[in-house]
């Protein structure tokens, strides 16, 4: 599956590409979304590119993981659901990962619908920065990602 970026998202389904419009990040930053939903994705491509944000999307763990160790993200936001996988593998893989020292300054918000008390523990466990819930307002959303894109 390949991965979305700036310049466009590739819908994995049909592979067809939506154009976006196209500049330099004025942030500098790197966001990396992990989300198997297409539309959500897409959604949050629009919102961190208003903001000057660079973004890539990747819609499966596999995925996400890849990019994760290729472009190392200074923020990762994350859903917890991921078709057969979840969001929970890929923090587990990369505590795993014999270069995890090196993924130690990642900051992961983990996002989902769900409101249930183990995915904050299992958040603390993982030493996740924030949680997000489905549906968030994008300005709550942006106030989190520059929170923790400005303590890196």
């Amino acid at each position: 599956m390949a991965a979305l970026g700036v310049d466009e998202v590739i819908l994995s389904s049909s592979h067809k590409v939506l154009e976006k419009e196209k500049g330099t990040p004025q942030h500098g930053v790197d966001i990396l979304v992990i989300d198997d939903d297409v539309e959500i994705s897409k959604l949050l491509v629009r919102i961190f590119q208003t903001e000057d944000y660079s973004v890539k999307v990747a819609l499966s763990s596999e995925e996400g993981l890849r990019l994760i160790r290729e472009l190392s993200p200074r923020l990762i936001l994350l859903d917890i659901m991921l078709g057969q996988s979840s969001g929970w593998s890929i923090c587990e893989a990369l505590k795993k990962d014999s270069e995890y020292e090196s993924f130690k300054h990642l900051n992961i918000i983990m996002f989902s619908v769900s409101r249930a008390q183990k995915d904050a523990e299992m958040a603390r466990t993982y030493q996740v920065k924030d949680f997000i819930h489905k549906p968030f307002e994008i300005h709550d959303l942006l106030k989190r990602v520059e929170r923790w894109v400005k303590k890196t």
